[in-house]
């Protein structure tokens, strides 16, 4: 059976009226198809909110990168000197590993019981990048003691709590895996 223009009737009828699609248009919408996939894995990571804690927690692990930790004033030179995570190879590393191990938990939000786990292994990276963090500092202090020269005043700056901010926001996202983790069990007695 045919229609009345000459074309087959299993076509749809915008290609019936229009013609076929131009090879472009076809590409284009092929993409437009697969950043949709895209946003929807996305929107399906971000509506849990550890996935949202493991981002601010990455995020203040690269704040770490670039904030000053620590200010030391020497009596002789007023020009301050700064520690930064960049100011030290290990701390710099450390960080980089819970920013790159916080960005891999997010996206393994279908094997929850490997993500708690990373998580959990980020927590402790958090405590020794703390741990690290402080005696750095104190070893940045004491070379300029050991130097003979006097400080005239020292501080820690705001960028020193963005490690206990990490470990808050691993503590909260490990703790959202676990309730869901849980709750898909009770679901599972269910049935």
């Amino acid at each position: 059976m045919r229609d009345t223009h000459g074309k087959g009737m299993g076509q749809p009828r915008h290609q019936v009226l229009l013609g076929p699609k131009p090879r472009g248009v076809a590409v284009i919408n092929e993409i437009f198809t697969y950043f949709y996939r895209v946003l929807i894995c996305l929107n399906n990571m971000i509506q849990r909110i550890q996935s949202l804690y493991l981002l601010l927690a990455a995020g203040a692990a690269v704040g770490t990168w670039f904030l000053d930790i620590y200010k030391v004033t020497l009596s002789d030179d007023q020009v301050p000197k700064y520690f930064n995570a960049q100011s030290n190879f290990m701390v710099f590393v450390v960080y980089m590993l819970i920013v790159a191990l916080s960005l891999f938990c997010i996206f393994l939000f279908k094997n929850r019981k490997l993500q708690f786990r990373l998580i959990v292994l980020d927590i402790f990276l958090a405590i020794a990048a703390i741990a690290l963090q402080y005696f750095k500092v104190q070893d940045f202090v004491n070379a300029f003691q050991q130097a003979g020269k006097s400080i005239a005043s020292s501080t820690y700056l705001p960028g020193a709590f963005l490690p206990v901010l990490i470990l808050i926001f691993l503590i909260m996202a490990a703790r959202g895996v676990y309730k869901d983790e849980k709750l898909i069990k009770s679901l599972d007695r269910l049935r």
